[in-house]
């Protein structure tokens, strides 16, 4: 098995120790177990992960774009999250606050003061039913991508690019 399958395995092993851990302590509470329970990831497992998800959306960017965009945005999520976990001496998602616990790779960002020109735009266009063109937002890019919604070239290329940059400039945070 090759080391970066031992990380995965190893990373969503540790995931799920934690998710049980936290479902029997609510239960044992008297509050109802078994519902729904954040997932907590440490830091290392965290900036680990937005690397593994870094390097294959690299590794497939010209055969299958929109998945590398998918990819490419879950990375930059993890890497935001540990930028800002880092930035708080925490040692995992639980450090930090509820309302930083989101999609919305846009306000994670804003909370890192990134450099200006490093902000989303608002809206980004796809084609929608019919030819139609709906705009998304930044926090919403994931589900477009996920579900196979197919932009305009250039918001395309803009939303990878900016994506990029960001992550960069996450990971560099998160090194100092």
């Amino acid at each position: 098995m090759c080391a970066a399958a031992r990380h995965a395995v190893r990373d969503r092993y540790a995931a799920t120790l934690i998710l049980v851990a936290r479902a029997a302590r609510r239960s044992s509470r008297g509050e109802v177990a078994g519902v729904w329970v954040q997932v907590e990831v440490g830091l290392t497992a965290l900036r680990r992960r937005s690397e593994q998800h870094y390097s294959a959306a690299v590794e497939t960017a010209e055969t299958h774009p929109e998945s590398a965009a998918l990819l490419l945005f879950y990375a930059v999520e993890c890497m935001l999250k540990a930028a800002l976990i880092r930035r708080r001496a925490g040692r995992s998602t639980n450090d930090l606050p509820e309302d930083y616990r989101t999609h919305d790779v846009g306000r994670l960002a804003k909370e890192l003061h990134l450099p200006p020109g490093n902000e989303p735009k608002g809206q980004y266009r796809i084609r929608g039913d019919r030819d139609t063109h709906v705009a998304v937002s930044v926090e919403r890019l994931h589900e477009a991508w996920r579900y196979g919604s197919v932009f305009h070239e250039s918001d395309m290329t803009e939303a990878y690019a900016l994506l990029t940059r960001i992550y960069e400039l996450a990971m560099e945070d998160c090194r100092k």
